[in-house]
């Protein structure tokens, strides 16, 4: 963590999780062991290691109010360690920051290095408090033959293992100290009960005391909680529990009601214990509920065992992975200013985790002009430009608050039409390719109604190419635009001319050969499913679905191929009555090469669902050298997504025998885009 804002969304869900484990240990309190009593705690340790995800949320959105409340306090303050417009990190449980060099300088700066110096603190009283009681035992005495007569029957008896034993004057009770080399410590000049040897020979076969210095050491990190303070208390208590147990499953009849009796003169008195140490005493508040738990006591069937065990498991599980929390439209929309800030928090909050969902949030930011779905998917260095532009556009114009002007280009986008709206989608992305770097490039093409140039000569039906860029920021994907938008006065043509500057949403591959010339043009057109049927009979009837989806992914993706072999050479005089053609092959790992074998037959255009695409033409002599054709696939699902071939092969023919074969690949690919350079700023502000 790395501010204390990350420090009260971790110690909060803690202390939820304390809550929960608390009232489901009152609601079983008579119906599991002490066993399971400490053993639920587990739970607990686990939450408290592993820092909590600020993208889900256990029982109240948590990370999104914190948020909230983080964006209208930082914005009035110039903090080192957290910005109002910097999403939450929770890397981990530790308070560290990034900047080392940097001094605190707001209210929340000082705070967050009170409580790392009061974790430092606790840490060195505890260690201070365990050394000054070792210094303590070494000046111990041998302990007296009836205490060591005593030991050695208790061990025989249950069959035990003794450590290293001392006598302390004044000491209220016993207690084992240390880990490595363990020391029992008995009260000097007095005789001790078996029972409450044989309670701390149990707590030093179970290593109680490596359990305590663990529960110490994660009660600095909540030094600062009041309610964790009391929860690390009630679990020590547990401790002593359970090892009462232990002590009542090895005693029988009157024997139980004794030890009872030693718990129960122990009840006023007070005794601080220092981690690494165990004690038959552990203050008289805790006293009384053991005694609780004696008159209580039973041995337990051991069918409960497996209930306890399911019930850990059924809690375990929503309580590390959190729940998934499902948001409105109107979450998204907010009309009113002091609405914008949940709004953008829950836009740091529930970023894009796929490529798909990044573009098709980007896209409907674009129709809908709602700035806060941009910034879902815009890096947090721009949120503070967007939410100002947002918060201008509010108080000067009167638009709702989350209204971002989505540019000129846009206004008449087609999705405006009531019509369309239920007839299909208003965007689409093409070739969104993946680059080497873990970056994605496409162009989302936007379809508008008319279009206007400098003339005023107005065309119908035309569409907008915007070229962006997808890349991770801070372990989620963003979305920005590269080079300028294009707008076209006629509609998108994939078929259209080979020429790349006038068809920008291609992809245009070149290579040279003895023979001639080819060129393969490419373009991947993906869609996000964004269908809601309305009804199905008697006529179908759907609508768009604008609802913001950051887990998208691609319901469907089609390729469009098209292959222009330019001859160098007047074949036709060799051949005058044979035919040309050509076939493809995508070669999707390296390590195989298809044969280019395939029969063409005369006069005839075959395209195959496993990737070959071929096309023949008669020579004449007018022929012009070009042989041309092309061909596509459609694929259906989310493992489609992506899956693109690393080379092409193409073969040419005369008359049916292979002439040359051309392989290409990424090297001889032209790039369409006249600059790809990430522009300054969302759009350049």
């Amino acid at each position: 963590m790395e501010n204390i804002w990350a420090f009260l969304l971790q110690t909060l869900t803690v202390s939820m999780v304390a809550a929960l484990i608390l009232f489901l240990k009152w609601l079983f309190q008579d119906k599991l062991s002490p066993r399971w009593q400490y053993g639920v705690w587990v739970i607990l340790m686990l939450r408290i290691i592993f820092p909590v995800r600020i993208d889900r949320a256990l029982f109240f959105n948590l990370p999104v109010w914190i948020e909230t409340v983080k964006s209208m306090v930082e914005q009035n303050l110039q903090s080192a360690y957290s910005s109002a417009f910097t999403s939450l990190r929770m890397d981990s449980v530790v308070p560290l920051v990034q900047e080392f060099h940097e001094a605190p300088v707001s209210i929340t700066d000082w705070l967050f290095v009170l409580y790392a110096a009061g974790i430092v603190g606790m840490l060195f009283w505890y260690v201070a408090s365990y050394v000054r009681l070792r210094l303590l035992l070494r000046r111990g005495s041998d302990i007296s033959v009836e205490q060591r007569q005593t030991i050695a029957h208790v061990c025989s008896k249950y069959d035990l293992t003794a450590c290293k034993t001392v006598a302390v004057p004044g000491l209220p009770s016993a207690f084992v100290c240390g880990i490595i080399r363990p020391v029992l410590a008995l009260p000097a000049n007095t005789s001790v009960d078996e029972k409450i040897i044989l309670h701390e020979l149990l707590h030093l076969q179970h290593r109680d005391a490596l359990r305590n210095v663990g529960w110490s050491f994660l009660r600095a990190f909540h030094w600062c909680n009041p309610f964790m303070q009391m929860v690390f208390r009630r679990i020590g208590n547990d401790i002593e529990s359970l090892c009462d147990q232990r002590v009542l499953e090895r005693l029988e009849g009157e024997e139980r009601r004794e030890y009872g009796n030693i718990l129960l003169s122990m009840a006023n008195r007070q005794y601080a214990r220092a981690p690494g140490t165990t004690s038959i005493s552990n203050g008289g508040k805790n006293i009384s509920r053991r005694i609780a738990a004696i008159v209580r006591f039973k041995k337990y069937p051991q069918g409960m065992a497996l209930v306890s065990v399911c019930i850990v498991l059924v809690l375990a599980v929503p309580v590390m992975a959190g729940t998934e929390i499902t948001y409105s439209q109107n979450d998204y929309e907010p009309k009113q200013l002091h609405e914008l800030d949940k709004a953008m928090a829950l836009a740091r909050i529930n970023r894009c985790t796929t490529v798909a969902g990044a573009l098709d949030t980007y896209a409907k930011g674009l129709l809908l002009e709602n700035g806060v779905y941009i910034a879902t998917v815009t890096p947090a260095y721009y949120h503070e430009a967007l939410y100002e532009q947002m918060k201008k556009a509010n108080t000067e114009d009167g638009w709702a608050a989350y209204h971002l002007d989505s540019g000129d280009e846009l206004d008449e986008v087609t999705y405006r039409d009531s019509y369309f709206d239920k007839t299909g989608a208003p965007y689409n992305i093409y070739n969104l390719y993946p680059h080497a770097n873990g970056t994605y490039t496409a162009t989302l093409v936007f379809r508008i109604n008319t279009y206007s140039d400098e003339n005023n000569i107005v065309y119908q039906n035309g569409c907008v190419l915007i070229p962006v860029t997808v890349k991770r920021d801070a372990g989620y994907w963003t979305v920005q635009e590269t080079g300028d938008r294009i707008v076209m006065p006629e509609p998108f043509d994939p078929y259209g001319n080979l020429d790349a500057e006038n068809e920008p949403a291609l992809r245009l591959y070149t290579a040279q050969g003895d023979t001639g010339e080819v060129q393969l043009r490419i373009i991947t057109e993906s869609k996000v499913d964004n269908e809601i049927v309305m009804s199905s009979w008697p006529f179908r009837d759907t609508k768009f679905d604008f609802s913001i989806k950051p887990n998208a992914e691609l319901s469907y993706m089609r390729d469009l191929y098209y292959v222009r072999y330019d001859s160098t050479k007047k074949l036709v005089d060799e051949a005058p009555e044979v035919f040309a053609g050509y076939q493809m092959n995508m070669i999707w790992d390296d390590s195989y090469t298809p044969e280019l074998d395939y029969f063409i037959p005369r006069n005839s255009a075959l395209s195959t669902s496993s990737g070959e695409h071929s096309d023949t033409r008669d020579i004449t002599e007018d022929w012009n050298g070009i042989v041309q054709g092309g061909g596509g696939r459609g694929y259906y699902g989310p493992e489609y997504q992506f899956v693109l071939p690393q080379k092409y092969q193409i073969g040419i023919y005369w008359d049916g025998v292979l002439k040359e074969t051309f392989v290409i690949n990424e090297e001889q690919y032209l790039e369409v885009s006249k600059t790809n350079e990430v522009k300054e700023g969302w759009r350049a502000w």
